[in-house]
């Protein structure tokens, strides 16, 4: 069944200092004296899907934990976005985002480290770019649980992220003139599709304060109208645009194949798994196909960590479009590879011409 926008959902950071640790939990009583932990970017995909089936379902009065299977009440409480006969709902994202006036920005993580590869549209044109944020550090000493007194051994260092001055340089380094301080578009966004049969329900959530990251920081919801993603997939003509991994594609094996050395055939088989395609000689256009094993998050229902699976990570864009007919306006609402509902395998479609402005290489 075919897909529709519902609404945008902006996470509005209300303080500085968020913690996303796609790599697990961090503690100093685990990791040892120095120990270091350095935030990505951007939430994953499972946190943000987290906090807003939660919030709804806290709202609507059901069950926080009734479902089973990996994703099962995330997935139900998706499904309230859309009303309670809904059967499906699919989310792109998250992305860094602002809009202010004519001129919009979407930010994702850049590869490894704490880079940014961010989209820009000012007066119609669109710009690709990387640039690298600035970070917040602490440093501590780890406590005693019992006596809450402080373990002199167990120094360390936390660096965070501070989505608003992430999306200000980019603003700067794009020539924009958003001040994301200024406009409450301006935040991580979540942009929500679902079946034509659903209703639109999301502005149930519109208002609500839900903490996001490690350190559970406080985030207020507000619920827009923009989609940028979809803007893009349906601005471009067939063909003339590229895709960029914006969030992790899990692929249906759990089992990773060696693609250090780039072959093309091997390349096109795991792209192939994943619902794309390419003719081109050269299916990588940027960066490298990365494949790693990935934690699919934490469940607080379970009070435990979700498994591991097979992902190529955020960071490379591709040479592809979607196979078995699929438009890439109803390939890019649905999204690529296992559990897109939640977020995951979100690939933006942007123009091969925005490309040539990013120096990133």
């Amino acid at each position: 069944m075919a897909l529709k926008p519902l609404a945008g959902v902006l996470f509005k950071p209300l303080t500085p200092g968020y913690s996303f640790r796609w790599g697990g939990e961090f503690s100093p009583h685990t990791r040892g004296p120095q120990a270091y932990s350095q935030s990505t970017p951007l939430p994953l995909p499972s946190t943000t899907a987290g906090a807003l089936a939660g919030v709804i379902l806290s709202l609507t009065g059901e069950s926080l934990c009734s479902e089973t299977g990996v994703y099962g009440d995330t997935l139900h409480g998706l499904r309230r976005l859309g009303g309670t006969g809904c059967s499906r709902v699919a989310l792109r994202g998250p992305y860094l985002y602002a809009r202010q006036g004519e001129e919009w920005l979407l930010c994702m993580p850049a590869g490894r480290g704490q880079g940014l590869f961010c989209v820009a549209s000012r007066g119609g044109n669109i710009a690709a770019y990387k640039v690298t944020p600035p970070t917040l550090q602490s440093i501590g000493i780890a406590l005693d649980n019992l006596s809450k007194t402080t373990i002199t051994e167990l120094i360390y260092t936390a660096v965070y992220t501070d989505p608003l001055s992430a999306l200000q340089a980019a603003s700067k380094a794009g020539g924009l003139s958003i001040t994301p301080w200024s406009t409450k578009t301006a935040g991580i966004l979540v942009e929500v599709y679902a079946d034509e049969s659903c209703e639109n329900n999301v502005k149930v959530v519109n208002g609500a304060v839900v903490q996001l990251g490690g350190e559970t920081r406080p985030a207020e919801i507000h619920v827009t109208q923009h989609t940028p993603g979809l803007e893009l997939a349906r601005s471009l003509t067939e063909r003339g645009y590229y895709l960029y991994v914006a969030t992790p594609i899990l692929l249906p094996s759990e089992d990773l194949v060696d693609v250090d050395r780039e072959a093309v055939s091997v390349i096109r088989d795991v792209i192939g798994g994943i619902g794309l395609e390419t003719n081109a000689s050269r299916p990588v256009v940027r960066g490298r196909l990365r494949l790693s094993a990935i934690g699919l998050g934490y469940s607080l229902c379970r009070d435990r960590r979700r498994p591991y699976n097979a992902a190529i990570l955020p960071g490379v864009v591709l040479d592809a479009h979607p196979s078995g007919g699929r438009s890439l306006e109803e390939a890019y609402m649905a999204g690529f590879g296992k559990y897109s509902e939640v977020g995951w395998g979100t690939l933006l479609p942007i123009p091969r011409a925005a490309l040539q402005g990013d120096s990133g290489g």
